[in-house]
């Protein structure tokens, strides 16, 4: 997903397919869902308006159970793998991947 759907020079998904998946849906009002993946798009009138304040609008991911999750920056060149057990509200993804930003060049 990172790489719009090419690995290692082999197109594996369709672009068109990612950029489906990483559109926000009209019935999403903060821009937070595409095609089986959330997004951090924000309100089409406010942008600034979105999920993870402190993440670039560009981010996605895909949010399983218990803390576990895959997060997409694309304007980052950052994928973060998270396979943690966290009892909902004990974790915070904006603050840890704001944080593993602030660590890159």
């Amino acid at each position: 997903m990172l790489g719009k759907g090419n690995w290692l020079g082999e197109q594996v998904l369709s672009e068109e397919w990612v950029e489906f998946a990483t559109t926000p849906v009209t019935a999403a009002p903060m821009g937070e869902y595409g095609a089986q993946w959330w997004l951090n798009a924000g309100k089409s009138n406010n942008p600034d308006d979105k999920i993870f304040s402190k993440l670039p609008n560009d981010a996605f991911y895909a949010g399983g159970f218990e803390g576990q999750w895959i997060l997409v920056i694309p304007s980052k060149d950052l994928v973060i793998v998270r396979l943690g057990f966290t009892p909902k509200g004990e974790f915070s993804m904006n603050d840890f991947a704001s944080n593993v930003i602030d660590l890159l060049p």
